[in-house]
């Protein structure tokens, strides 16, 4: 693989979080198209496993999902942000406390996505973020950053909604007609893997206690 251009031009969280949710949609569109397919009795079409790995990859969902979670989380700022608010919130950053006018010590383009990114809605956090900024930026100045960044956030968490689970549906399967249809009412075991030599170790370990007098990490001599 060949990279054409490394660092075209970064992107915030929540750009990043816009794009895995388009993809997210978009493959949530396609397995219902299938799904549908698969529901009619008149399809004369048959459908296999690897009809709905073509369509919406579990290695795909295994990335997208917990990426998704991930960022829509109660503890970080993407949820209740909203494109035009960073577009706004980066512009008053740029031409107010930016490295503009003459303003050397300015914010980088850094430092603005990362306050982007990171909403701050501490003072103490400000400092965390920007360099040397107890002597870049007045305390005011501060303030006022972190008034604009409150203001960029929305009131109520915007989140994702799941219409299905694909993975535990993906290899229940069988012929009706001579035609490929799932069945979700089947239950399947989970497959959690051999024992390794580790997980031994460990169980041996819990039936054979150290003594008293040894540390549990201490190797003998």
């Amino acid at each position: 693989m060949e990279v054409i251009d490394s660092n075209l031009t970064p992107l915030s969280a929540f750009e990043a979080l816009e794009l895995v949710r388009q993809l997210k949609l978009t493959q949530d569109q396609a397995y219902a198209e299938l799904e549908a397919a698969i529901a009619d009795p008149a399809s004369v079409q048959s459908f296999t496993h690897a009809d709905r790995q073509h369509i919406n990859p579990d290695n795909v969902q295994s990335l997208t999902l917990p990426f998704i979670n991930h960022f829509e989380s109660e503890f970080l700022p993407q949820s209740r942000q909203s494109t035009a608010a960073i577009l706004t919130l980066l512009e008053h950053l740029r031409s107010r406390f930016g490295q503009v006018g003459g303003r050397v010590n300015g914010l980088t383009k850094a430092e603005r996505l990362q306050i982007c990114d990171l909403a701050p809605t501490e003072v103490v956090e400000f400092h965390l973020i920007i360099e040397e900024c107890d002597s870049r930026f007045t305390e005011e100045e501060i303030e006022e950053m972190l008034s604009l960044v409150k203001a960029s956030l929305l009131s109520n968490r915007q989140l994702t909604s799941s219409n299905h689970t694909n993975t535990a549906k993906s290899d229940r399967s069988h012929q009706v007609n001579g035609t490929e249809r799932f069945d979700d009412n089947e239950d399947y075991e989970v497959n959690l893997g051999d024992i390794d030599d580790d997980d031994a170790l460990v169980a041996e370990g819990r039936e054979d206690p150290a003594p008293a007098d040894q540390e549990l990490d201490e190797v003998p001599d």
